[in-house]
């Protein structure tokens, strides 16, 4: 039983190191990476018109977090990286629509909120770190309140964005400089 909690907090800090690491990257790219602006335009749509308290596991450096607020939401976002949340906190600082949100170095398998807390969760990009669903969806459900909206998503490898990154990365080990023409295309549309 040891063995397995050492080697889920390894795990854990693995990527709690991962993310520390990659917090200014996504900082100033993230939100004009074509992959995440349409994910972003799925998540916000399927959020569709509800309002109220909203938790977002994963927040990152708070990229979603202009939009949730001006959606109406009070938004509260957890991060297992001390550095996203760091960053989140700096992107909202100042902004019109502050106050109407909060971040916190939490964990989706242990969140600290109590039963029914949020009219919405969303979730992005955190399950496929965790050795198991379960944990984590079991404590989403706990925190929204019945009727709440949850927005989940996971990868996947057969979607439209992962077939033409593939190829055009197959196109980029042929001829570098197509591959960029190639590239400057897809982004403009």
């Amino acid at each position: 039983m040891d063995h397995v909690r050492s080697a889920t907090l390894s795990a854990k800090a693995q990527v709690e190191a991962l993310f520390d690491s990659l917090a200014l990257e996504y900082a100033r790219e993230r939100d004009r990476q074509v992959s995440f602006l349409s994910q972003k335009a799925i998540a916000i749509d399927f959020l569709g018109s509800a309002k109220g308290r909203l938790l977002e596991v994963g927040c990152g450096p708070a990229v979603m977090t202009p939009e949730l607020v001006a959606m109406g939401f009070e938004a509260h976002g957890i991060d297992v990286s001390c550095e996203m949340v760091r960053r989140a906190r700096q992107r909202m600082a100042g902004h019109p629509l502050e106050k109407h949100c909060t971040f916190a170095v939490d964990d989706v398998e242990r969140l600290h909120f109590s039963e029914g807390s949020f009219d919405a969760v969303l979730c992005m990009g955190v399950l496929e770190y965790l050795p198991r669903y379960s944990r984590a969806l079991g404590e989403i459900s706990r925190v929204l309140k019945p009727g709440g909206v949850a927005v989940i998503a996971l990868p996947n490898r057969a979607s439209a964005y992962h077939v033409v990154r593939d190829g055009y990365r197959a196109l980029r080990a042929l001829n570098p400089a197509t591959a960029t023409q190639a590239k400057a295309t897809v982004e403009r549309r």
